[in-house]
């Protein structure tokens, strides 16, 4: 390949001259070495002078350049516990191989995350070195630190996010953001896994779907008003107030819906608001939401 390279020659008596052609005075240097940089094959001519005398013939030093292969260097990864096979994806005949484990074969099996190198080698006459290096690492498993819902959004939170892992919220489809939209409601699973299959972890939640509207018109179609997932939270409450402020009917893990009545008697079409509060602990959370006839 093309490199700085020093050539020398040796005379018994006088001085060396270095030509670029056979003949001519192209003189290019003086002196027992020459140092180029040269990227294609390529001959020089010296001529021993001592005492302005010659032989007037020129040798011929022709410099071969082989071109190395390229070798991409690999990052990789591997799974705890479990053996991998690296190599050096370069095969030719006469080639030779030396890992920095010491093993001289063109692929080996290893169990460990490091930084691995293999000097492969070309026959000769070329006798070419390249070196690969190929880093492995063991990517660590993820955790979860918490599950945020907000009405059908979902976000799930790593403690120690990164690119290699995917989410999912259904345990089939998984994507790079750890954001869903339009989740549906109730008892869900959170699913993370490391995307090489290495390691996963899930964790169970759950989402209450809070209708910003219902017809309670008898027709099987959105009759209710019903807080879908709240049963899944014994002690929580929905409270229902007209736009007034009056009490209108309470909900809780029992009862999940409203049929839009009060008392007995249908309420009118209008907006209805609702206070959630999950249990002692958690902050309430408000919304309104219209009934229409």
């Amino acid at each position: 390949s093309s490199d700085l390279i020093t050539i020398e020659a040796k005379t018994t008596e006088g001085t060396i001259y270095w030509y670029s052609e056979p003949t001519g005075s192209n003189l290019i240097a003086v002196g027992t070495s020459i140092t180029r940089d040269i990227a294609v094959n390529t001959t020089f001519y010296v001529e021993a002078v001592n005492k302005k005398c010659t032989t007037g013939t020129r040798v011929p030093v022709e410099v071969v350049v082989y071109k190395l292969p390229i070798i991409p260097d690999e990052k990789l990864v591997i799974c705890k516990s479990n053996k991998r096979t690296i190599e050096a994806k370069i095969s030719e005949t006469g080639m030779t191989y030396l890992w920095s484990t010491g093993e001289t074969t063109q692929a080996i099996e290893i169990s460990k995350d490091g930084i691995y190198t293999v000097d492969i080698t070309r026959a000769a006459p070329e006798s070419c070195t390249v070196r690969k290096t190929i880093t492995v690492v063991e990517n660590p498993d993820p955790i979860i630190e918490s599950i945020a819902v907000d009405g059908a959004t979902v976000t799930i939170i790593l403690e120690n996010p990164a690119i290699y892992y995917e989410y999912s919220i259904d345990g089939i489809n998984y994507q790079s953001s750890n954001v869903f939209l339009n989740s549906p409601a109730g008892f869900q699973t959170a699913s993370v896994r490391e995307i090489n299959g290495c390691s996963n972890t899930s964790e169970n939640f759950i989402v209450l779907n809070m209708p910003t509207f219902f017809t309670p018109n008898n027709d099987s179609y959105n009759d209710f008003w019903e807080v879908k997932g709240l049963n899944n939270y014994p002690d929580a409450v929905v409270t229902i107030f007209d736009r007034y402020g009056k009490l209108i009917t309470q909900l809780n893990a029992s009862i999940t819906k409203w049929d839009g009545t009060f008392n007995g008697s249908f309420l009118p079409t209008d907006d209805y608001w609702y206070v959630l509060k999950i249990d002692a602990t958690s902050p309430e959370k408000r919304g309104h939401f219209a009934l229409k006839r």
